[in-house]
């Protein structure tokens, strides 16, 4: 045998002696029970291993279809929910056995089904049951019925019901599904509400009654009736049934009839008689009647009547009477009793006592408007008009009838009727005119607002009648001027002659003429004030008059209505000029104003010597007085004028008089309280030395020079008498006076005053610094001169911890013992600051002049806790280093309010209210400290012990000191060693300290 085969040989053998060793039970095959073998479909049912054991294998296996088929579980038992009838099968599996043979067991699934139960219902009065019928119950289900429903025997599908209320059936298949169905019986047994309407009747003997039923659809009647309704004469009762068709159920009712006898009638001529009043009416019928003693209501017609009359009569003896009747036709008489009315149809005729005859005087009247006219009535006894007078007379004033009714001693009576026309006054209109005349006219006209055709209207003064009537034309009307007096107008109807007095009164007076007022010069100018008359040099520029003495007034001067005006002094001669005053309506006699112009024979000559220097410390205005007329002039009586601007806030009030020929020459400044073109004020030169202007000749020359006190630079440029000339020429913009009357030259214009100033700025630090180091200068730019103590300058800046900033004012070139500085934080921080250092000068008398510096403020912003300002975020700060430039955000204010630059968007721009300033106050003078010792000052504290502690910045004490009661203002000096750079100094008090930064460089 080759040895391959004896080596497998060897391993089976090998194999089958250990399978020997260690054998493998297989599990048995098990039995099958379970809770349901049939289910309805959608339920479950559980199958268990009843009996059985699994020996070496694990675990019952499940499946479906087949064993080994569809796996349906493990363990002993599953639960299963087959929606069709399956078979399941179970073995034993696991460890070394080997899948065998399977158990079984079949579920069978029933299909479901869902029955519904009805009713032929309602149970009613005819219907005492009704048939439950079931439908949708499989073939071979089974019935079963609750609520007592009896099933049929012969079909278990239908069952009977003789009970309203729910009823159910369940339907069920052996060992498969079952279902309810439910259904309610309703009962309809109500029987009718039977009524007889009405219940009760009561007829007169001979009339039929009628009795309807309701509630019911059918009726039956104790009469035979088959109707709703049924008729009845006899008294008695008679009842209905009535049937409801719904239901076949019915109920009874009753109607009870009574029947009365009717009354008789018959006319009682005895008792029969017309009225004797008319007042009250007494006439009568009588009649007989079969009605027992009592009271009954009889009814009757009558010619003076269309509605039937009713009476309540008094039955005695079978004999009554209508009575208070008047005359005229009745009949139709009727008397009820107990609902029935007997009738007679005869007329019977009363007759009326005779009324009376009455009239009115006048019958008819015509009066005017306002007026009454009286009527008399005659006739009667009484009377009464149809006014409601109760009077024989009547008095009226209204258009129209007016009736009265007499009555007699008979109450009879009768009415006459008068009429009454009133005719309307004249129309109102209202008195115009009048008012006050002129002295010396013929009066004034007097007139009426309208008029009527037809109507004649007199004037009348104090109640007499001026002139004769105008006659009206529908239009208004005017009388001729009159004098004084009170005037009314009356108007008289042409036809009618009815009057009225027109509205209101007018009254004429006399006002006197104005006196003619003045044309005078005005005050002010280089002439008199206050003359009518002038004579003045030609070109000396316009006069100015002014017209006075015509208060409360309008004054017409030189043909304008005004009460000043100018002339020119252009063209040589005399000019008379006139005004008028018109007061009250009356105008004045002319007054008048003569001005005699002269040709010009004074004039003034001049030289600028500066060569054109017009920025420099002085001004050389070289004069001459050249004198073109016959005659000499008295220097004594000449002045002239040289109009300037001095620039700065140094007065020019150094002169030098360099030579002049005339002699003494005056020179003085003298400021303009109203800026005027090119000028702010003049040097005026006087000649005191005696001597006369040569007729025909000249003065020499006047050589001066101006300067001011601080020998700072004018500007000549923007002056008024300023002209370059290089040889004496004349100059209209200097003027010469003679006794103060301009001879020569034109003044200077007044400029309208103009406030206007410029801030200028330069930092002395970067962007990021640990004090803010700014210069500020104020300039005036405008021309008239400001209060230094009424201006304010503000810095705006953001403090950059929150904190209020400290600020010293380092240098001033108005000394910064003269500037107050304070910091001011915003109620509300706004873009680019929190805070704004306001720069003041309270108490300061000095005037900053027009076109001048304050000079320059150095200020020093240090933070409460000498940590770094980051400027970049500042509104004001301006990266200008060197010289100042113009900056427009710093602002300033004059008396509060705001002349220069602009706030940031949200802050004040009046004056805001400072904040509380703590009581300590410390402040090292000169920062940085140069020299070997630091110089603070303290305030704030008097009275209290204040610690001074300087440290390095590594914190190490450089000197401490202690004052144990301080007066009102400390002054320390305080060692600072060999220390360099940056310092710390905290200064304290038993409840306040400030930290403040020292540098020693």
């Amino acid at each position: 045998m080759p040895l391959v085969w004896l080596s497998l040989l060897t391993v089976l053998l090998t194999l089958t002696r250990a399978n020997a060793q260690n054998p493998c039970f297989s599990p048995t095959i098990p039995t099958i029970s379970t809770t349901q073998t049939s289910i309805c479909a959608g339920t479950s049912t559980i199958l268990r291993i009843q009996s059985g054991s699994l020996n070496d294998a694990t675990n019952w296996k499940w499946y479906s279809g087949s064993c080994g088929g569809t796996p349906a579980g493990t363990g002993s038992s599953i639960q299963v929910s087959p929606q069709s009838t399956t078979t399941y099968y179970v073995r034993g599996e696991g460890n070394c056995v080997t899948p065998g043979a399977c158990a079984s067991q079949q579920i069978t699934v029933s299909a479901p089904f869902f029955p519904s139960l009805g009713n032929n219902g309602p149970l009613t009065c005819a219907k005492t049951s009704v048939t439950l019928t079931t439908n949708g119950g499989p073939s071979g289900a089974t019935y079963t019925y609750s609520g007592g429903a009896q099933a049929n025997s012969a079909n278990p599908a239908t069952a009977t019901a003789s009970q309203s209320g729910p009823y159910s059936v369940t339907v069920a298949v052996s060992g498969g599904c079952s279902a309810i169905a439910t259904t309610t019986v309703t009962s309809n047994t109500v029987a009718p509400t039977v009524v007889v309407t009405p219940s009760s009747q009561t007829i007169c003997s001979g009339q039929t009654a009628t009795f309807t039923a309701s509630g019911a659809d059918t009726y039956t009647w104790s009469t035979g009736a088959t109707t709703a309704s049924t008729a009845a004469s006899t008294p008695g009762s008679y009842s209905v049934t009535g049937t409801r068709a719904s239901n076949g159920c019915s109920a009874m009712a009753t109607g009870q009839l009574t029947v009365l006898p009717t009354p008789t009638l018959s006319l009682d001529n005895t008792r029969t008689s017309s009225s004797s009043r008319c007042d009250t009416p007494n006439g009568q019928i009588g009649f007989t009647t079969n009605v027992a003693g009592g009271d009954y209501s009889v009814s009757y017609r009558t010619s003076q009547l269309t509605d039937v009359q009713t009476k309540t009569v008094t039955v005695a003896d079978s004999r009554f009477v209508l009575s208070g009747l008047s005359g005229g036709s009745y009949y139709g008489f009727s008397l009820t009793s107990a609902g029935c009315t007997g009738t007679n149809s005869v007329t019977v005729t009363l007759t009326n006592p005779v009324p009376p005859s009455v009239s009115i005087s006048p019958a008819s009247q015509t009066i005017c408007q306002g007026q009454t006219a009286n009527f008399t009535a005659q006739g009667g006894d009484a009377y009464s008009w149809s006014t409601g007078a109760t009077t024989a007379s009547l008095s009226v004033s209204v258009s129209g009838a007016y009736s009265v009714t007499a009555t007699a001693s008979n109450g009879c009576s009768a009415t006459a009727t008068a009429s009454l026309t009133v005719n309307p006054l004249p129309m109102v209109y209202a008195v115009t005119g009048g008012g006050a005349y002129c002295a010396g006219s013929s009066g004034i006209g007097v007139g009426l607002s309208g008029s009527e055709s037809g109507v004649n209207y007199q004037l009348q003064r104090d109640g007499n009648p001026v002139g004769s009537p105008l006659a009206g034309t529908g239009s208004a009307l005017s009388f001729s001027p009159q004098t004084t007096g009170s005037y009314t107008v009356l108007a008289t109807n042409a036809s009618t002659s009815c009057q009225q007095a027109m509205n209101g009164s007018t009254t004429v007076t006399i006002t006197p003429q104005p006196s003619a007022p003045m044309i005078v010069t005005q005050s002010g100018y280089a002439y008199p004030a206050g003359v009518s008359s002038l004579t003045i040099a030609q070109n000396v520029g316009p006069v100015s008059l002014t017209v006075a003495g015509c208060s409360g007034g309008m004054l017409m001067a030189n043909g304008n209505a005004a009460s000043s005006f100018t002339v020119s002094t252009a063209m040589t001669g005399t000019q008379t000029y006139t005004a008028t005053c018109t007061q009250g309506g009356c105008t004045s006699p002319v007054g008048s104003f003569q001005l005699t112009v002269l040709p010009t024979t004074l004039s003034v000559l001049h030289q600028d010597v500066d060569y054109g220097q017009t920025q420099d410390q002085i001004i050389k205005p070289f004069l001459k007085l050249a004198n073109a007329g016959g005659q000499p002039v008295p220097y004594g009586e000449l002045t002239v004028r040289y109009w300037f601007t001095s620039e700065g806030n140094s007065p020019p009030t150094d002169f030098q008089l360099y030579y002049a020929q005339l002699g003494a020459v005056t020179m003085k400044y003298v400021p303009l309280a109203q800026p005027r073109q090119g000028a702010f004020g003049y040097v005026e030169y006087s000649f005191p030395g005696g001597g006369s202007l040569p007729a025909n000749g000249n003065s020499g020359p006047i050589e001066n020079g101006i300067l001011k006190k601080d020998r700072s630079n004018f500007n000549e440029t923007d002056d008024y008498s300023y002209q370059p000339n290089r040889d004496y020429l004349p100059n209209a913009r200097i003027t010469a006076y003679r006794n103060g009357v301009i001879v020569w030259g034109q003044e200077p214009t007044p400029v309208a005053s103009q406030t206007a100033v410029q801030v200028y700025s330069a930092a002395k630090d970067g962007g990021i610094t640990s004090q803010i180091q700014t210069r500020l200068e104020l300039r005036n730019t405008g021309n008239v001169a400001l209060p230094v103590s009424a201006l304010k300058l503000r810095y705006y800046f953001t403090s950059d911890n929150g904190q209020t900033a400290n600020v010293y004012v380092d240098y001033a070139d108005l000394g910064a013992s003269n500037v107050q500085a304070r910091v001011v934080r915003l109620a509300a921080p706004v873009n680019g600051a929190d805070s704004y250092v306001e720069l003041s000068f309270p108490g300061n008398p000095r005037q900053l002049g027009p076109l001048s510096s304050l000079g320059v403020i150095d200020f020093r912003l240090v933070r409460s806790d000498f940590g770094l300002f980051n400027q970049g975020n500042d509104y004001s700060y301006a990266p200008i280093y060197g010289p100042v430039g113009l900056n427009n955000r710093v602002t300033v204010l004059l008396n509060n309010t705001l002349i220069f630059g602009t706030p940031p968007s949200g802050a004040p721009a009046r004056v805001g209210a400072p904040e509380p300033v703590l009581a300590l106050q410390a402040k090292v003078l000169g920062n940085p400290v140069v020299g070997s010792q630091a110089e603070v000052e303290i305030t704030g504290v008097v009275g209290q012990a204040v610690t001074l502690r300087l440290v390095d910045l590594q914190g190490r004490t450089v000197h401490e000191q202690r004052i144990e009661q301080a007066g009102e203002t400390e002054l320390v000096s305080l060692p600072l060693g060999q220390s360099r750079g940056l310092l710390l100094l905290n200064v304290s008090t038993a409840s306040q300290q400030q930290r403040l930064k020292l540098v020693r460089p």
